[in-house]
């Protein structure tokens, strides 16, 4: 009678040992993303109006230029993939 009381104490135990086990994984798994997710958003937003404020042009990192994706042109001449100094008023040649 004893005996068969202990097992069942042990089985209990060991029942209540891995659901509170499974438990505290849970939470702290949740707790890393929710503070992951909090955190990657605010860098995200400071990140957006941190370089927003130090750029000339008032563009964000985001932006993607002008039409196309193109970034506004600045200076007189323009470099090419080939690294060829390319002039303004030439359109591009097709080689």
């Amino acid at each position: 009678m004893l005996a068969s009381l202990q097992r069942l104490i042990a089985r209990i135990a060991a029942i209540a040992a891995i659901v509170l086990g499974a438990a505290v994984a849970v939470v702290l798994a949740l707790v890393t993303l929710v503070s992951g997710l909090l955190i990657g958003s605010v860098v995200a937003v400071a990140a957006w109006f941190g370089a927003r404020s130090r750029r000339r042009d008032g563009r964000g990192p985001f932006d993607r230029g002008g039409p196309g994706g193109q970034p506004p042109r600045e200076g007189g001449t323009v470099i090419d993939v080939e690294m060829r100094e390319l002039d303004r008023d030439e359109p591009p040649r097709r080689d």
